[in-house]
């Protein structure tokens, strides 16, 4: 069986090695940053991110995207404990 899924170019952010990756099932059930895998020329993990509008994917430093999505992640639980208590 042929895969005709569109591949998108990315680039790894260490080493500049061009790989070409198509969506996770999670991506394309919306999950846009909920790809993953490694560079093929030097092995840094990463993280997938599909941006629907420009029709692209973004490779970054896993363990970075991981330090982001915990800062988000805080700032959220912040926000929702203010929000409970009444705070602006």
């Amino acid at each position: 069986m042929e895969d005709n899924r569109p591949r998108y170019k990315v680039e790894c952010p260490s080493c500049g090695k061009v790989m070409y990756v198509c969506k996770s099932i999670g991506q394309e059930m919306g999950m846009f940053d909920f790809g993953g895998g490694k560079c093929i020329n030097c092995n840094l993990r990463l993280n997938f991110t599909f941006n629907p509008n420009k029709e692209e994917m973004v490779a970054m430093e896993w363990e970075k995207w991981r330090e982001k999505k915990e800062k988000l992640y805080s700032k959220i639980q912040n926000l929702k404990g203010e929000i409970a208590h009444g705070r602006d």
